[in-house]
């Protein structure tokens, strides 16, 4: 039966004599004999939020994300696919930079850098963005090799956006 292979398929996984501690998701409802379950989720609680994925697929596909409506529609598009999916999940929930990284793994986290941007292009508004990097002028650097040339780039180390403004690169 199902459930009698999903236990071999456990057990084989030979977790008693691991030297490093695994874990193990198993995507069902349905109990397996023999198995202890330490904690019980719903589908949806397991899942990532729509932002958070809409993350990760940037992150895997460029290396960062913008988080203005063009830039959630042109970096991540299979989460995001039209200006309006963005406007109706924003007018709902909202999407923010800290809110994302709260919901992320902590050693992802410490490699995201939040930065504010503005394109070198005509009306170009400032965005917040985030970027996988090792430091923040790494950040800069590889901002501008995601999304060309810039006009403004500077990184948001406290969250201090207004006091930023004064040293930003121009």
């Amino acid at each position: 039966s199902r459930e009698l292979a999903t236990r071999q398929l456990v057990e084989r996984l030979r977790l008693a004599r691991a030297e490093i501690r695994k874990r193990v998701i198993l995507g069902c409802n349905i109990p397996i004999p023999g198995l202890p379950v330490d904690e019980l989720i719903s589908w949806t609680a397991f899942c990532p939020s729509r932002p958070a994925a809409a993350l990760i697929d940037a992150v895997l596909e460029k290396g960062g994300i913008r988080l203005s409506d063009e830039g959630l529609v042109d970096d991540a598009p299979e989460v995001f696919p039209t200006s309006n999916s963005v406007k109706s999940y924003r007018k709902r929930q909202g999407i923010n930079s800290s809110t994302i990284l709260g919901t992320l793994n902590p050693k992802l986290r410490g490699e995201l850098h939040v930065l504010h941007i503005q394109e070198d292009r005509p009306y170009a508004r400032l965005c917040e963005a985030l970027v996988v990097a090792k430091s923040g002028e790494d950040a800069r650097r590889r901002a501008e090799m995601i999304w060309g040339p810039l006009k403004q780039c500077f990184v948001d180390e406290d969250g201090d956006v207004h006091a930023m403004r004064a040293n930003a690169v121009l």
